[in-house]
């Protein structure tokens, strides 16, 4: 195995959200300490065309439906478009969902409904079917890491909340997820040993879990070989 390609002149920065739409990736906001930042500046939004291996800055019409300067947040893509969630700048964490038209360069704010969630970042997001699941995060409103799950129907932009069966990751943020056939894969994050609170005594998890969204149930995969150690 082995690096085939390198590419310069790309952004620089960390907790941004990168999604794949036909041949271009596509990378929106996150943090970086050698720039400046304003909270209420519009996102910055980049793209690694992948049959030139060039990168681009998206000029796009700045409206109000665009998402300020955040760092933390997720996305996900369905069709053209990219839907947007959570995330946070030093003033404020998000609960609006945003969506970005890849072949416009337009962004939106959709009217959704349901039970939303509260603005959190660190949460790691999945797309199954025509539905974007969150799970875990940081939220800032009761100030704790999260381990619950939210679905937002990209049909009917109707949030809900999953109430699972089974033994659930413990709370997190940072993680990664995947989606895999009708199963969610969660493996690393941050916690804290007083968790849900934060203390400033962080705990890392090794552990991998699935979610089965048929049944809604959790499960403690039972792996091996060599075990990477817990990440963010």
């Amino acid at each position: 195995m082995m690096w085939t390609v390198h590419t310069e002149g790309g952004p620089r920065r960390v907790n941004h959200a990168a999604v794949s739409v036909g041949d271009k990736i596509y990378s929106f906001g996150g943090y970086c300490s050698t720039e400046d930042y304003k909270d209420w500046e519009v996102i910055p939004v980049h793209v690694l065309d992948t049959t030139v291996y060039r990168w681009a800055n998206v000029d796009y019409n700045k409206t109000i439906d665009a998402p300020f300067q955040i760092y933390g947040h997720s996305c996900v893509a369905y069709g053209h478009k990219v839907y947007l969630w959570g995330g946070r700048n030093e003033s404020i964490a998000g609960d609006t969902v945003f969506c970005f038209d890849t072949n416009t360069y337009q962004w939106s704010t959709p009217v959704v409904s349901g039970v939303i969630p509260n603005g959190k970042d660190g949460h790691a997001t999945c797309l199954i079917d025509n539905k974007m699941y969150t799970f875990g995060g940081f939220e800032y409103l009761t100030d704790q890491y999260t381990n619950n799950v939210h679905c937002l129907n990209l049909d009917t932009m109707e949030w809900s909340c999953i109430y699972t069966k089974g033994v659930p990751p413990v709370p997190r943020d940072f993680h990664t997820a995947l989606a895999y056939k009708n199963r969610i894969y969660v493996f690393g994050g941050r916690g804290d040993f007083n968790r849900p609170y934060s203390s400033n005594n962080e705990v890392y998890c090794d552990k991998v879990f699935y979610l089965d969204i048929e049944t809604e149930t959790w499960v403690t995969v039972d792996t091996n070989g060599i075990k990477p150690e817990g990440w963010t």
